[in-house]
């Protein structure tokens, strides 16, 4: 899975030249998808803007297509790392995705400053450097 400056997602496979499925306007303001994440054996997708939102896709198999399951607002500064993991806890996660199609025990650490990693395109200089943990 790759994103894009275009504000779109490809999905790839070893033995293809080009992407196998697109999913195009995916931020708002046309803003460039900074860090993608997935969940290993899933169909479980995340993506991280300069829009102060990360988005969740899954797989719709009565559609047969990628959709937007979910959305974490009002995360500051550019998205610039991702990272799905299993919680060791077992607590309630995920409160306001209430439709999520996944266990209690993922959770989705978030990097984010105040600009891109390999540059400084959009810079918001009020925001902290920091990690967040989304359960």
């Amino acid at each position: 899975m790759t994103g894009s400056c275009e504000n779109a997602l490809d999905l790839w496979i070893m033995n293809k030249k080009k992407p196998i499925y697109s999913l195009e306007s995916l931020h708002s303001n046309d803003s460039w998808v900074l860090s993608t994440a997935n969940v290993r054996h899933s169909d479980l997708i995340a993506s991280g803007s300069y829009d102060d939102q990360v988005l969740i896709y899954g797989f719709r198999r009565d559609k047969k297509d990628f959709g937007v399951l979910g959305r974490f607002k009002n995360l500051p500064g550019c998205i610039n790392a991702m990272k799905f993991s299993h919680a060791r806890a077992s607590n309630d996660m995920y409160t306001g995705l209430k439709s999520m199609p996944f266990g209690s025990n993922l959770m989705l650490a978030v990097s984010h400053s105040k600009e891109e990693r390999l540059g400084r395109w959009h810079v918001q200089p009020k925001t902290k450097t920091g990690i967040t943990i989304l359960r």
